[in-house]
């Protein structure tokens, strides 16, 4: 059954369950009771992001509470966090496209509600393809987590280290824990901190380089599919099957 309402900015939980492909409605049920693990039912399009790169993780092998409190620590980390304190579904070159074709004025109240105008209106807008930009992490041996996007690029390394994942395999016990920098730093002429955290960060780069098994996830990829599920539930115009 097609749902009733098509709103942009206010989701049902049957809407996040078709949007992150949880299969039973029971999963978003529990997520949504769980304190914390998705934002409030007023924060509408952050909740369909979140289940999202929940969905994600998820397909890196992570259990459904072990990839919610996974996100939950990265997002404290403040990462990837955008205005909305979630990570970015990475629209803005689409968006930009899609200005330079059109004199038209495009009125937009959030990532999905722009993802709708842009399958209606950009051709060449391919949403469940990765995009230059996107906010990507790595898993290592289920231990480590690495962020994989331009920021870390900018660092002039290919990966720069979040921080340390433990119980992994024990869903509700699932933490991240990142290094304390500023703990580290030292003002002192001799930058003995900046060296501290250099070393840190050596050590850890050295562990990915050796590492039995490596994950990528795509997190604005993730939150781009979710879109497009949620639009073939809804049966808008223009969707298509999520892969």
């Amino acid at each position: 059954m097609r749902p009733k309402t098509t709103t942009t900015d206010s989701f049902t939980l049957r809407d996040l369950a078709e949007a992150g492909a949880f299969g039973a409605f029971s999963k978003v049920v529990l997520l949504d009771r769980s304190g914390g693990l998705l934002p409030p039912a007023n924060k509408g399009i952050e909740r369909l992001k979140r289940v999202g790169v929940i969905s994600g993780l998820m397909a890196s092998g992570a259990s459904l509470i072990a990839a919610a409190l996974l996100m939950q620590g990265i997002l404290n980390e403040r990462i990837y966090n955008t205005g909305d304190g979630e990570v970015r579904a990475n629209l803005k070159d689409c968006i930009q496209k899609l200005k330079s074709n059109s004199s038209q004025n495009h009125v937009f109240c959030n990532e999905y509600d722009l993802h709708l105008l842009l399958r209606e209106r950009l051709v060449s807008y391919q949403p469940e393809q990765p995009m230059r930009g996107d906010s990507c992490i790595q898993i290592v041996d289920q231990k480590y987590l690495f962020d994989l996007s331009e920021l870390a690029f900018t660092t002039g390394k290919n990966a720069s280290y979040i921080g340390e994942i433990f119980d992994w395999e024990r869903g509700g016990k699932t933490r991240l824990v990142a290094p304390d920098y500023g703990a580290m730093y030292d003002p002192s002429p001799r930058n003995a901190g900046l060296a501290q955290i250099d070393a840190l960060e050596a050590k850890y780069l050295a562990l990915r380089d050796n590492a039995t098994a490596l994950t990528t996830v795509n997190l604005s990829l993730a939150i781009r599919k979710a879109f497009v599920r949620l639009d073939a539930y809804r049966g808008t115009p223009n969707a298509g099957a999520s892969a």
